[in-house]
């Protein structure tokens, strides 16, 4: 089973030595971790008092992980991840603010002024 999963391993890193293989991994990676933590930023959770997600409660100790498998590595998975994280967040709490917007029935810029009848 060893060699088994040693052969794997090196026809992967052969495919990933390919240059367009190369781009299309910076341009997939974060598109698919943007999709994945965007559903988990809907779960509010709270930890010590604190409100967040599931998604950097799930993603900090996969970055942890990564940093000490390879340091440069997990580094740059960090730096990449952050903003990553913050996308997802962002677009999270827009459309929140929308939801909230339609509710109150504020959708428009002259939503809010309501007629009053002069009697």
């Amino acid at each position: 089973m060893a060699n088994y999963f040693h052969r794997q391993l090196g026809y992967y890193a052969d495919a990933h030595r390919d240059r367009v293989n190369s781009v299309m991994h910076m341009i997939g990676n974060p598109i698919l971790f943007v999709a994945v933590v965007l559903p988990l930023c809907l779960l509010p959770v709270s930890v010590s008092g604190v409100q967040t997600s599931p998604a950097p409660l799930l993603t900090i100790p996969v970055l942890v992980l990564w940093t000490a498998w390879d340091v440069t590595i997990g580094l740059a998975i960090v730096v990449t991840s952050i903003p990553l994280l913050l996308t997802a967040t962002n677009v999270y709490f827009r459309q929140a603010f929308r939801r909230a917007r339609l509710a109150t029935g504020s959708c428009g810029r002259f939503a809010n002024i309501v007629p009053t009848d002069a009697a």
